[in-house]
């Protein structure tokens, strides 16, 4: 089982990005203990959070320069 602080350095974030992503419900965890308790991970669990927030590479066509845009006068 995995700690806050093993999910957060396992994802490359801060502790209470951790405690909003669980609060969100994107991530399973087991609350343990009275009242709200510690929390606790399972390496699955934080594997498949990691799988849900992939992103599609970018197509090879968008990848190519756009051309410049001249800046518009706003007054």
């Amino acid at each position: 089982m995995l700690t806050v602080a093993d999910v957060a350095e396992r994802l490359g974030v801060s502790v209470s990005l951790v405690y909003e992503i669980v609060a969100k419900g994107d991530i399973s965890c087991y609350r343990i203990g009275p009242r709200r308790g510690a929390i606790r991970f399972e390496e699955e669990d934080v594997d498949a959070y990691l799988k849900s927030r992939r992103q599609p590479a970018a197509r090879s066509d968008s990848a190519k320069p756009r051309k410049h845009q001249p800046a518009r006068d706003w007054f």
